[in-house]
């Protein structure tokens, strides 16, 4: 079975090659530069 993704005529075979791998890295870099570090803070000081 194909598993690329038609638009048009054209075949768009990046989303399986390179999206992902690129999702994955933003989102590692969202994670690490945006959301705060919590270990060791009780649930009154993350307010």
């Amino acid at each position: 079975m194909d598993e690329s993704l038609t638009v048009g005529n054209q075949s768009v075979e990046w989303i399986d090659g390179d999206f992902n791998p690129a999702m994955c890295v933003l989102a590692a870099v969202f994670v690490w530069k945006w959301v705060p570090e919590t270990k060791g803070k009780t649930l009154e000081k993350r307010r």
